[in-house]
């Protein structure tokens, strides 16, 4: 059996019942399910001061795999002296080891296969200094 529109959750879950429904079956079947890339961020706002360490996490689920880009400002993000891309499973990392001005700004993870395409965008920005007041009483 062939379906040429996209599965849905409610349609997966139709189609279970139906073959369940059939008693005992002799041939196994197979239903592999092919989706768009779902991007998931756990922080989309990263308030750091200079010299931090911070790490834009991004966790990309799909099928067939996708691949995933880094932008900066809508331009491609490679790896430079202050950040380093990694990924383990569904975990795709950017990190700066020490965070330097020109570094702060909007990011986006864009995961792309041959069904479509999503993206998150997370922001670094300045985290503000605390200002101290002094009262003087006389």
């Amino acid at each position: 059996m062939v379906l040429w529109t996209p599965l849905t959750k409610t349609l997966i879950k139709t189609l279970i019942h139906f073959f369940s429904s059939l008693g005992q079956v002799s041939d196994m079947i197979t239903l592999d399910v092919e989706y768009k890339p779902e991007v998931v961020v756990s922080e989309m706002y990263i308030h750091a001061a200079e010299g931090n360490k911070v790490e834009l996490v991004c966790n990309v689920h799909s099928h067939p795999p996708a691949t995933v880009h880094w932008f900066k400002n809508d331009d491609m993000q490679l790896t430079n002296e202050s950040a380093s891309l990694r990924h383990l499973g569904h975990r795709f990392v950017l990190t700066f080891d020490a965070l330097r001005s020109d570094d702060f700004g909007n990011y986006t993870c864009r995961a792309r296969n041959k069904i479509g395409e999503n993206a998150r965008v997370l922001e670094i920005s300045r985290e503000l200094k605390k200002k101290t007041t002094t009262f003087y009483y006389t």
